[in-house]
C-alpha cells in the first residue's frame, strides 16, 4: 500500500511538472493575445498596419478607373502639354483598418499613369486610389541622387519629409500649377532621363528608399500621427497615440525584416533553385527589433523540444525580452542563446547585412515550420 501510494505521488507529481509547463507557455501567449487584443479593439485591426516595404507595379492595358471622365480630360490636357505617357500602372493594396486608413500610405491600393516632357525631362505621376480620390506629383531624379517633388496630396503634407528629398506641397493646386510651380523652382542640374521602361522601376525605388527611412524612424513618429489624426477629424487620447505609435512600430519592424531579405535577395550567391527551397525558413534579427520579437523566435525552438528543461536558457531568453529597441545587444544574445540550444533546433546563420540597417540571416529549423 506505501509503495502504491507512493506512486500515485511521483504521478501526481509529473501530473504537476507538466501542468506548470503548460501554464508558463499559456501565460507567454496570453499576454501577447492582451496585448494585441487591446490594439485591435481600438484599431480596428493589427493588420491594418502592415505596411510593405517594397511594391511592384503592375501594368494594365485596360486601367478601371473610378472616375474615367475626369481621368480622361486630365490625360488629353498632360499630353497637350508636350508629355508623353509612360503607362498605366495598379499599385497592389496592402490589408487595411477602414476607420484607421489615413495611418496607411496612399499609394497602395491605387492606379497611376505616368508622363514625362521631351522638353526638360519633367515626369508627372497621376494618382488615383478609391479612397483618397486624384492627386497628381511632378519630379525630378538628379542624377546625383536628389529628388525634387510638387504634389498636390492632400494626406502626405503632415508627413516629416527624407533628407535630399524636398517637397513642395500645393495641396489646392492643379496638376498644372503643379508643373509651373516645380519648373519655376527647379535647379538646372543634370537630371536622369525617365523612359517607358525605367518608370515602375524608379517608383518603386522611390517607394523603397522612402519606406526605410521611415521605417528607421518608426514608420511614423507621434508627431507625425497626431497630425494626420487631426487632419482626418479624429479625436486621439494621449493612450490612443501610444497604441497608435506601438503600431507603427510593429509595422516598421516588420518592414525592415522585408526590406534585409530583399537585400539579402539582391546579394546572395544562393542559386534560383536553392533559394526557392529555404524562402519561406528565413528569419531575420536586426538592431532595430525589441527583444521580446527576436525572444519568440528561440521560444519556438525550445517548445519543439519535448524533454528539454533548462531553466537557464529560460532565465536567458527572459533577459532578452526586456532588451529595449535599438541595440545591439539583441543580436548578439539571440546568437549567444541560439547556440545553446539542441543542435536540431538551432537557427543556422546564412550571412548579414546592413542595409537598411544591420541584421542577422538565419535559417529557422524545420522543426518549428
Amino acid at each position: 500500500m506505501q509503495l502504491f501510494l507512493q506512486i500515485l505521488g511521483i504521478i501526481f507529481l509529473i501530473i504537476l511538472a507538466v501542468l506548470g509547463l503548460y501554464f508558463f507557455v499559456f501565460m507567454r501567449a496570453l499576454r501577447r493575445i492582451k496585448k494585441a487584443s487591446q490594439i485591435n479593439s481600438v484599431y480596428g485591426g493589427i493588420e491594418g498596419m502592415e505596411i510593405p516595404a517594397r511594391i511592384e507595379l503592375i501594368r494594365l492595358s485596360e486601367p478601371e478607373w473610378t472616375n474615367p471622365v475626369h481621368i480622361e480630360s486630365l490625360f488629353n490636357e498632360i499630353t497637350r502639354q508636350g508629355f508623353k505617357p509612360l503607362g498605366t500602372y495598379i499599385v497592389p493594396n496592402a490589408p487595411s483598418s477602414e476607420q484607421y486608413q489615413f495611418l496607411l500610405h496612399p499609394i497602395l491600393g491605387g492606379t497611376l499613369a505616368g508622363f514625362v516632357s521631351d522638353k526638360d525631362g519633367l515626369t508627372v505621376v497621376l494618382h488615383e486610389h478609391p479612397s483618397f480620390g486624384i492627386w497628381a506629383e511632378t519630379f525630378w531624379k538628379y542624377t546625383y541622387g536628389k529628388l525634387f517633388t510638387a504634389s498636390n496630396a492632400k494626406h502626405t503634407e503632415h508627413l516629416d519629409a527624407p533628407p535630399k528629398h524636398p517637397k513642395i506641397f500645393l495641396k489646392e493646386a492643379s496638376v498644372f500649377k503643379l508643373i509651373v510651380s516645380i519648373r519655376n523652382q527647379r535647379k538646372a542640374e543634370p537630371y536622369e532621363t525617365v523612359t517607358q521602361d525605367s518608370f515602375p522601376k524608379l517608383i518603386q525605388s522611390f517607394y523603397a528608399e522612402e519606406m526605410d527611412w521611415r521605417n528607421t524612424r518608426g514608420y511614423l513618429t507621434e508627431n507625425e500621427l497626431q497630425r494626420l489624426a487631426t487632419a482626418a477629424d479624429i479625436q486621439l487620447s494621449q493612450q490612443d497615440l501610444e497604441l497608435a505609435h506601438l503600431l507603427a512600430l510593429e509595422s516598421a519592424n516588420e518592414g525592415l525584416s522585408e526590406a534585409c531579405r530583399d537585400t539579402f535577395i539582391k546579394t546572395t550567391t544562393l542559386s534560383v533553385a536553392e533559394w526557392e527551397t529555404i524562402r519561406e525558413q528565413l528569419v531575420i534579427i536586426h538592431e532595430r527589433m525589441s527583444g521580446g520579437e527576436a525572444a519568440i523566435f528561440l521560444e519556438q525552438s525550445i517548445w519543439a523540444c519535448e524533454n528539454l528543461e533548462d531553466d537557464t536558457l529560460e532565465n536567458e531568453i527572459e533577459t532578452l525580452e526586456e532588451l529595449d529597441v535599438e541595440t545591439t545587444a539583441i543580436r548578439q544574445a539571440f546568437a549567444d542563446i541560439n547556440l545553446k540550444l539542441p543542435h536540431e533546433v538551432q537557427f543556422k546563420k546564412l550571412g548579414e547585412v546592413n542595409k537598411p540597417v544591420g541584421a542577422d540571416i538565419y535559417l529557422s529549423p524545420p522543426e518549428i515550420l
